[in-house]
């Protein structure tokens, strides 16, 4: 899942990289969340009550997810949140 704000001028989402990046995520998902009285541009990334619903939801989404054999290796954890960030996404990761 990837998280970004409607009011972000790090990460516009009128840009479109989210939505076309997303695509190349297994079982990936965009959520544009809507500017609020609580939203605070980019800086919503730091405000965990705003996002928690959907970091709720993967972590639902991960106790679903099989689990990989002892001793392989996966480059993204079986659920991923990500949030905007400029030079990365900050992800929240669940094994």
């Amino acid at each position: 899942m990837f998280v970004n704000f409607a009011d972000d001028l790090i990460n516009p989402p009128e840009l479109g990289i989210a939505e076309r990046e997303i695509q190349h995520v297994k079982r990936g998902r965009f959520v544009l969340m809507p500017i609020t009285d609580q939203t605070r541009g980019h800086a919503t990334h730091s405000l965990p009550a705003v996002w928690k619903p959907y970091l709720a939801e993967v972590f639902e989404e991960s106790q679903h997810c099989p689990r990989p054999n002892p001793g392989t290796e996966r480059s993204f954890p079986a659920a991923t949140l990500l949030l905007a960030h400029p030079a990365r996404g900050l992800r929240v990761g669940l094994d």
